[in-house]
């Protein structure tokens, strides 16, 4: 098999901890609250507008950060080392991860059937297996889970505080976990749930990046730079992977593939879709766009018809050569003779 390598995040991928870790966060940031609302006008902590948006997929004190901060309420950032009870950013998260593990031992862990199959068919194939997350507790769920063993390398929160390694969409953690595998991030697969996973995966240039479509729309992993989406990782199979990587990877090196509309990247995406034979160019833009708008920007360009302007720069005449936007024929519409 050419793909010599794997990196799964492990929550939403490998171990079901989305539901235990938002109520751990619910539970400590209401008790939090409570002393900053008036008497009945709590705002409750959401799951969609607080967890999913503010907390998940960051660094535990980033997330703190970011929750207070939208709540309007402002304290110290304090230490790691604050105790549970302390009013700080850190004494808050710390005292997150008290109610998580507490949870946890209640509750115990549900894992993802379907990830361990595929992660132990990767096994028989020789390829080397890797799990990458920011939470602080991924050795402890893997201990209490039993799948320690499972993994040629684990980088987790605590690592990734001690490096200095920057949050996703950076790749940074995926990277690490390339590196002790001894692997090219081109030659392995990563598996993320998330939007800012999988872009860090195409920020990586990781050689299939796999999205699964549980917590987050498949459009909107596909806009974010996943190469395949799938709803769980048991329709896939080892055949199509060892296709991808043997020919499809080095296919879709040459191609550039956009999903959904957005009007931002509109004219970027129209640039690098420009398509032109040295003598005669046209931006790729929407062929429906007869003149200028706010979004497109419609170019017919030419060799040799360009305009030189004169421009003072700091006091000095700078020269600019440009070329000059021809009449856009996109709009041309052709019709035959007999009329139909």
């Amino acid at each position: 098999m050419e793909c010599k390598g794997a990196i799964l995040e492990l929550g939403g991928v490998i171990a079901v901890t989305d539901e235990l870790h938002f109520k751990a966060w619910k539970q400590t940031f209401e008790d939090l609250l409570h002393n900053y609302s008036p008497p009945g006008q709590l705002i409750e902590f959401s799951y969609d507008k607080d967890y999913l948006p503010l907390v998940d997929n960051r660094p535990r004190y980033q997330g703190v950060k970011a929750f207070t901060e939208s709540r309007d309420i402002h304290i110290p950032f304090g230490a790691p080392s604050d105790p549970p009870e302390y009013a700080t950013i850190c004494g808050i998260g710390n005292r997150k991860n008290i109610t998580f593990r507490k949870m946890v031992s209640e509750q115990g862990i549900k894992l993802v059937d379907s990830t361990l199959s595929f992660i132990h068919h990767l096994h028989k194939q020789g390829v080397k297996v890797g799990v990458a997350s920011f939470s602080k507790n991924s050795r402890y769920i893997l201990k209490e889970t039993g799948l320690t063993q499972l993994f040629d390398a684990v980088v987790d929160g605590v690592a990734s505080s001690e490096v200095g390694l920057s949050a996703k969409p950076e790749p940074d953690i995926f990277l690490l976990a390339a590196e002790r595998m001894g692997l090219e991030p081109y030659d392995c697969i990563l598996v993320e749930n998330s939007e800012a996973g999988v872009e860090a995966g195409r920020n990586g240039n990781f050689g299939l990046v796999l999205g699964l479509a549980r917590n987050a729309a498949a459009q909107s992993l596909y806009s974010r730079g996943a190469d395949i989406v799938v709803a769980d990782l048991a329709e896939l199979s080892l055949e199509n992977l060892d296709l991808w990587f043997s020919e499809t990877r080095h296919q879709e090196t040459w191609r550039l593939r956009y999903h959904g509309f957005d009007p931002a990247e509109e004219r970027l995406r129209e640039v690098l879709t420009t398509v032109g034979n040295g003598y005669f160019a046209t931006r790729g833009a929407y062929e429906g766009e007869g003149i200028r708008g706010n979004t497109h920007y419609p170019g017919t360009y030419i060799a040799g018809v360009y305009n030189r302007l004169a421009s003072e720069v700091h006091g000095k005449k700078i020269e600019n050569t440009d070329f000059v936007n021809c009449p856009n024929w996109l709009g041309i519409e052709l019709q035959i003779a007999d009329g139909t």
